[in-house]
This record gives structure tokens, sequence and C-alpha cells, in this order.
């Protein structure tokens, strides 16, 4: 089967636009690599008050919890808080990937799971995947920072990357502030966060492009004793 736009990742950004084309009446492809749509977890899950804006119909299940400010600490021992206008979202971040695939499936969408795109020709409008090739006429790159879509099509590639960690973490945290922590001895050349789902448990973590597991467990312990 031919397909107008071939989009390369099952994501929020790979789902979403592959749900606004094909409500225009394209036909679209979905090819993601996972079995599972949202596994692995792909960032914090911090996001503004955009996103009931730009998704008014968004399940209330996918919000965790709702936070109002933020502690910025400096690594020279200074701390200060922000409060925020307006609410900013804790979301499950799987939640919101499969609520939008099924958007697009419901827009007719085709998807294609368990394949890894490998290859586009582009003279044949051939997308090579590691479960047999799909004909399109437009090829999309939804498939993140080290992108295989844009390797293959020659499209420019970030100089620099930054790898992060993070874990779910049980303690006492305020529930409605983010804390940001900074500084070369933190996060070098990025810095550390704890953001709570509740006041019992944090999402902890930092990125970094030095390192990253020697000061990730550094901070936990510092942060949390853990």
């Amino acid at each position: 089967m031919e397909f107008d736009v071939l989009v390369v990742g099952a994501s929020v950004a790979g789902c979403r636009t592959a749900e606004l084309i094909a409500s225009r009446g394209y036909r679209v492809a979905i090819v993601e690599e996972h079995e599972k749509i949202g596994f692995p977890s792909k960032c914090t899950g911090l996001v503004s008050w955009r996103l009931k804006e730009l998704l008014p119909e968004l399940p209330e299940d996918i919000i965790v919890n709702v936070v109002e400010k933020a502690k910025f600490f400096s690594p020279f021992g200074i701390s200060f808080v922000l409060k925020s206008k307006k609410p900013v979202y804790v979301i499950n971040r799987k939640k919101l990937d499969w609520y939008l695939f099924s958007c697009a499936l419901e827009k007719g969408c085709k998807p294609f799971l368990s394949r890894r795109f490998i290859q586009f020709e582009k003279e044949k409008g051939i997308a090579v995947t590691t479960r047999g090739n799909i004909k399109t006429k437009l090829l999309i790159g939804a498939d993140g920072a080290n992108s295989t879509v844009a390797k293959v099509t020659s499209i420019e590639q970030p100089s620099k990357i930054l790898f992060g960690l993070q874990s779910t973490i049980k303690g006492n945290f305020e529930e409605d502030c983010v804390e940001l922590w900074f500084g070369q001895k933190i996060a070098p050349n990025f810095f550390a966060w704890v953001v709570p789902e509740s006041y019992a448990t944090a999402r902890v973590g930092l990125a970094t492009n030095k390192n990253p597991m020697y000061f990730f467990k550094r901070f936990l312990k510092n942060r949390v004793g853990k």
C-alpha cells in the first residue's frame, strides 16, 4: 500500500503530526521501533498550561500534579523562588503518548510497530524498515535527537548531546514546587531537577555531557540520601 505521508516515531510530535495530516484526508502511516507506545519513557513530563489549550479533550488522568512555583539553587549556596502566573502540569508521559497515538488511529493512520526505519530511497519513494518496505510520497522524521531520518537525508545533526538520567524517588517534597539545581559540581553544563508527583514522590534527575551516572548518584545521595 502506498501512503501520502510516512511519519517515523510514534511519540508526542510524531503522533500529533500524523493526526493533523490525516485529518485533512491524507493517507498516513506511522513507523515505531518499539513494540509498546510510550515505552521507554522519554522525558520528565513537566509541561506548561498550554497543554490543555492545545488538547482541550485531554483526559484528566494524564495530569499527575500541578505545580505553581520553582526554586532555583545556585552553585554559590544562594536560592530563590519564582511563582508561575499560570499552572504547570506534571504529566504521565506514557499515557499522553497513548492518547495521541489513539487520536491518530481514529483519524485513519496506519501503525507499523516493532519496525525500525533504516533508509529512504528518495527517487523511488521507498522507506526501508527492518520488517519490509513502505512506499510514501513524503517522509517526516519525529525520531528524536539522534534521528535516523536526519542522518540518511543529510540533515545537520546536533554537534553536542547531553545525557540525562532520572528516577522516581520516595521522600519528603514540596508538592507544588519544582527544584532546579545548577553548578559544575552538580550537573556540568546543564542542571539537575526535582519534579514532585506528590508530597511523597518526585522525579529526580539531571542532564550533563560529563560522566552522567557519577553526577546522578552523587545528586541523589546529597538531595534525598539515596
